[in-house]
């Protein structure tokens, strides 16, 4: 589709607005209606989008925006930058091929429901062995298993350096070749092809072979599902968010069981709902991707955190519950560590607000670094005078900190050997650490699903540190723990097993990821690359246990 003077894109408009749709909520809710050579939608620039009847237009030949009522009028790149607030150009480029060379074919928008349907063409099986052999970027960077790359005759086309993905219709039949280039990192599919489910063949095959097919996971890429594969399960690719027509092939197959496993996004989540409106009398579940916030798709995961995986019925967002609702009863529990019970026996006598640390009395509380027990620190604030609040409250921290710092070691971080040094805790990647145990800020909204929120939520910590000893702008990696009030969030400090395991997935998670960086300025001060993330520890965990 040609989309302006220079821009092309391999996609017709319905695909391009299928996709916009999903991410650009609250506008375009009712979606699309057939208007002859153009599709009907609300308007993004008046009463942003709510509208009982939509008054603008996408033209279906190039995607050109006019609205009837404000009388105005944007290229496609326009309007996607304006309800997304990002540039269109680029969200085009990241979720289509874009070049400048296809040539807009005004037959691909032309309804041509009367007409014959041609006999399909299908590629010659002997086609593929010019692109036979292994590509370094599906063995070592994607880590696709040999056998894998075989089973789907996945090939490397020498000449153009790209990956071919021969796709296959449901009976085996090759349909057409997808590519994906090892050096411009994009997919290119033939100009006007229907996508097929990819993976639904080899399904069948694998049954023929003898494999047990207990449950097939569901995604968006051709690369997610062959890693899935990789790993000993069994997946289907949609090519993105799902067809009428793919539905309908899924309904009439006698797969029973899906997992549906589409990417950690706004769209993914749209996707799943999508899947679960047309599919009907099949065994539908989800992953959980909670705690896993971090991994945006399959690929962003190494195969023990894909196992790991809650999977679910239906996974739904968690909503925190009523002010007034009464907290947990903080109880001593049998599997509870000496510490985990000292750490409740505090929780029970704190009062869970508190001021923020100063030097002076941190200066006075300094023993709390060698008491041992809830007991010591209250006979030594009696016998001195001290604000026992206040000491229970950097006591209950010291601890919960100390061990989430062993916890770190314990998987792979290399221990600051000065103990005195309040900016390192700890060493990732030879960078150094500050660890922060902190809560989830009261009367805050910020998504922690979502990259943004998380790094939204760093920059408020950065901003509304103490201002005492150890107040700095260094790495820190923060983790915070949530619940639905103040002590419950204390509560969730004590759970070093969800700790542990959150903690164990993030360092995963670096072996094959950078670290993520935030920019801050403090006054005339500017910090342009800090190191810095979130472990989330949410309440409603300890339901998962």
């Amino acid at each position: 589709m040609k989309v302006t003077k220079s821009l092309n894109v391999n996609a017709d408009i319905y695909e391009v607005l299928d996709r916009l749709f999903m991410e650009s909520s609250p506008y375009f809710e009712q979606g699309y209606k057939e208007a002859s050579d153009y599709l009907m939608v609300q308007c993004p620039y008046h009463k942003m989008g709510k509208e009982n009847r939509p008054s603008a237009q996408f033209r279906k030949e190039d995607g050109l925006f006019y609205c009837h009522n404000c009388k105005c009028s944007h290229p496609l790149p326009s309007v996607i930058g304006y309800v997304l607030e990002r540039n269109g150009v680029t969200w085009l480029r990241e979720n289509f091929e874009v070049n400048s060379e296809a040539v807009y074919d005004a037959s691909r928008f032309k309804l041509k429901r009367k007409e014959k349907k041609e006999k399909p063409v299908y590629i010659n099986p002997e086609a593929l062995k010019k692109y036979e052999g292994y590509s370094d970027y599906m063995l070592n960077t994607r880590k696709i298993a040999k056998w894998v790359l075989d089973f789907f005759d996945i090939g490397y086309d020498k000449e153009n350096k790209c990956v071919t993905f021969p796709v296959k219709n449901q009976y085996g039949d090759i349909l057409f070749v997808a590519t994906r280039s090892t050096e411009k990192k994009f997919f290119h599919y033939p100009e006007g092809v229907e996508k097929p489910i990819y993976g639904l063949y080899e399904i069948y095959k694998a049954r023929q072979m003898g494999m047990k097919v207990d449950k097939v996971f569901v995604v968006e890429s051709m690369i997610d599902a062959l890693s899935i594969w990789s790993w000993g399960g069994f997946a289907i690719a949609m090519n993105g968010t799902g067809s009428h027509r793919q539905y309908a092939e899924l309904n009439a197959s006698d797969i029973k069981y899906f997992v549906l496993a589409t990417d950690n996004d706004s769209a993914g989540k749209q996707a799943r709902k999508k899947f679960r409106d047309n599919v009907k009398h099949k065994i539908i579940r989800e992953l959980d991707y909670d705690g896993y916030e971090l991994c945006k798709d399959i690929n962003d995961m190494t195969e023990e955190q894909f196992w790991s995986i809650p999977i679910v019925k239906e996974w739904k967002p968690s909503v925190k519950p009523a002010v007034n609702k009464k907290p947990l009863t903080f109880k001593v529990l049998d599997t509870d560590t000496p510490l985990q019970q000292e750490l409740v026996k505090a929780l029970n006598i704190m009062d869970p607000h508190w001021e923020k640390q100063e030097n002076a009395k941190d200066y006075n509380t300094k023993f709390i670094y060698e008491a041992k027990s809830v007991e010591e620190v209250s006979t030594y604030c009696k016998e001195h005078g001290l604000d026992l609040n206040y000491a229970l409250h950097r006591w209950f921290n010291a601890q919960v900190s100390f061990m989430c710092e062993d916890l770190f070691v314990k998987h792979g971080a290399v221990d600051e050997e000065n103990t005195k040094d309040k900016l390192v805790d700890f060493y990732l990647k030879g960078e150094p650490f500050d660890l922060k145990v902190t809560a989830f800020p009261d009367g805050e909204t910020f998504n922690m699903k979502t990259r943004k929120g998380r790094d939204q939520l760093i920059e408020w910590f950065y901003k509304n540190q103490s201002q005492g000893g150890r107040k700095h702008f260094g790495n820190r990696l923060f983790i915070v723990c949530d619940g639905s009030s103040t002590k419950n969030k204390l509560y969730m400090k004590t759970r070093f097993d969800i700790i542990e395991q959150r903690i164990k997935n993030y360092m995963k998670y670096l072996d094959t990821h950078p670290f993520n960086t935030v920019t801050l300025m403090d006054g005339d001060d500017f910090y342009p690359s800090i190191k810095s993330d979130i472990i989330y520890i949410s309440e409603e965990l300890l339901n998962k246990e």
